[in-house]
């Protein structure tokens, strides 16, 4: 997905599954039913959970930037962890989960609908 340094049509379902399993193995790394049961809760939240991706089809560079920032946020936060340093890990997991609200909030700044817009409004940065 970034060697190619662009999107194509294709990528949308294949950053979330990819993006999924990295959860997924992060949690079942974690062996913690208190921090599955709190990050099962963004699965009721619109575009919160980890498979759950929306292409900015009207920015795409941009939306390859963003993801490619949180790829390498991935990167830093298995690094942080095999390197044993979980406060470290800690951090970057919620400048993770800042990076995504911002992202959606961008969205909610571009979208004219304000249906979309009250279902946006339930993830604050």
């Amino acid at each position: 997905i970034f060697r190619k340094r662009h999107l194509v049509d294709t990528d949308e379902a294949a950053y979330g599954a990819m993006n999924d399993r990295f959860h997924a193995a992060l949690l079942a790394a974690a062996d913690s039913p208190i921090i599955v049961g709190a990050l099962a809760s963004n699965d009721c939240i619109p575009f919160a959970s980890a498979g759950a991706i929306a292409f900015d089809v009207t920015d795409l560079q941009a939306m390859f930037d963003a993801l490619y920032f949180a790829h390498m946020q991935h990167h830093a936060i298995c690094d942080a962890r095999e390197a044993g340093q979980s406060v470290r890990a800690e951090f970057l997991m919620c400048e993770h989960g800042n990076s995504v609200k911002s992202s959606i909030n961008m969205l909610q700044m571009k979208d004219p609908n304000p249906d979309r817009l009250t279902a946006l409004r339930l993830i604050k940065s």
